[in-house]
């Protein structure tokens, strides 16, 4: 049956069925009939942790998960990117999921439908608060729809060594801290010592520049279904990052010591090492929790991301179920349990190890983060940066990324100059521009 015809009959039975009271369609219902709930979710282990709290507040449910992601990495069989899509893809229709956890089926199987949330809010009792909306506002497609809420979330900060600052007697930035106060605190600090590290991390540098552009600058790297990176702001952004520490980086990839709490004056990453701090036995004398530094002409504040998203598939028999279940997430009466049973569990302890963060609740007055201030990390001030509405084609978008790793890496081994480095990337920029079809809506 076409897709499309099917998500539409579930969603005018649904709202048949609403018609009728919710009192007939299961909520609140004391006996409700056992079902067996299937999940897809990227990791795991990222829904098993959330299951025993939903088992225990759904004994009702049982629930089937699986990984594809995880499934093809423990399979013999070598395959090509566009072979491993096809199979994810497989794995999606052969398992007609019910629930997803950060897992975008329609990434593999175009159009697939997943419910419209939004209408659906006051009907379960859902009602949003500020981090909820800002994480909802951006998981709505263009299309308008929702389809998928968090009950948690991250942001990026800056944690500042200060007690490494006293001991190389570089004083701390007011904050927030300009784009040039940090870069200049961070080369004081750094000059002290070879065994402190840059802020840079050994991440791809496009992905550098363009995190770099966005959240620090306020730029975009695509406007107007045209690349900016001619722009000689975004060269000179590159310099610096460059200079900073990338350049070092790379040139030592094989051998690079990477930056740790314990070797870097000024720290950015997600806010939920918080936790590595409390645990650590660290005190607020030791290290400060900031906003990030900002170029002064960025109006856009950084903004929270969602971390576990939760979607609907629109064709499953169980979205009153599914349902109650976001509801209970969402609602402050489970923050604290999630807090607690889920974050706070060991396997959503070994998920941050492995830099795959569950973050926050989106009500702090249930949890606390002694004796560290938490001002930076909840504080709210709307999104980052608007979106492009146009993105990069994989094709044009891996040429710009090999063009980067290449042509700088070459620099950083002296074999060419960052000047010659960046005419072949202005190169290779043109040429993208040059084709439309180098560029697709966004979602």
């Amino acid at each position: 049956m076409n897709r499309y015809s099917r998500a539409g009959i579930a969603c005018l039975m649904l709202l048949a069925v609403f018609a009728q009271g919710c009192s007939e369609i299961g909520i609140g219902k004391k006996n409700p009939p056992n079902i067996t709930v299937k999940v897809i979710a990227q990791p795991l282990e990222r829904f098993t942790s959330f299951e025993p709290l939903l088992r225990e507040q759904f004994p009702h449910i049982t629930f089937e998960v699986r990984d594809p992601y995880d499934e093809l990495r423990n399979s013999d069989v070598n395959r090509s990117p566009e072979d491993h899509s096809d199979a994810i893809a497989a794995i999606v229709e052969d398992t007609n999921a019910d629930l997803f956890l950060n897992f975008s089926p329609d990434l593999y199987i175009k159009h697939y439908p997943l419910l419209d949330l939004a209408p659906l809010l006051q009907v379960y009792g859902i009602e949003l608060n500020d981090y909820q909306k800002i994480m909802a506002d951006q998981l709505t497609r263009a299309d308008g729809s929702l389809t998928a809420l968090s009950p948690t979330f991250n942001k990026n900060v800056l944690f500042v060594n200060a007690k490494l600052l006293r001991e190389v007697n570089v004083d701390e930035p007011d904050s927030p801290m300009t784009w040039e106060a940090f870069r200049q605190t961070a080369a004081a600090v750094k000059e002290q010592s070879p065994e402190i590290k840059s802020y840079m991390s050994l991440t791809p540098q496009l992905w550098n520049l363009e995190w770099y552009g966005r959240i620090i600058m306020g730029w975009n790297i695509i406007e107007d279904n045209q690349l900016t990176l001619e722009r000689p702001e975004w060269r000179q952004l590159y310099e610096q990052l460059f200079e900073d520490g990338l350049e070092e980086a790379i040139r030592d990839s094989k051998t690079y010591n990477p930056r740790t709490f314990d070797n870097t004056g000024l720290y950015i990453t997600g806010a939920h090492y918080i936790r590595s701090l409390i645990k650590g036995g660290f005190s607020s004398e030791d290290w400060s929790i900031v906003p990030l530094p900002r170029d002064p002409m960025n109006q856009h504040p950084v903004s929270i991301s969602p971390t576990n998203s939760f979607a609907i598939h629109a064709e499953s028999e169980y979205i009153d179920d599914l349902m109650e279940v976001v509801a209970y997430l969402m609602s402050k009466e489970a923050a604290a349990r999630i807090d607690a049973d889920v974050i706070g569990s060991t396997a959503g302890q070994e998920l941050e190890a492995m830099h795959n963060p569950f973050g926050f609740v989106t009500y702090p007055d249930e949890v606390s983060y002694h004796p560290f201030s938490t001002q930076a990390i909840f504080e709210t001030g709307g999104a980052n940066t608007p979106l492009s509405t146009a993105t990069l084609s994989n094709a044009a978008y891996g040429h710009l990324y090999l063009t980067f790793e290449e042509q700088f890496k070459a620099v950083a081994k002296g074999d060419l100059t960052f000047d010659q480095a960046w005419e072949r990337v202005a190169k290779t920029v043109e040429e993208i521009n040059n084709d439309p079809n180098n560029f697709t809506a966004a979602d």
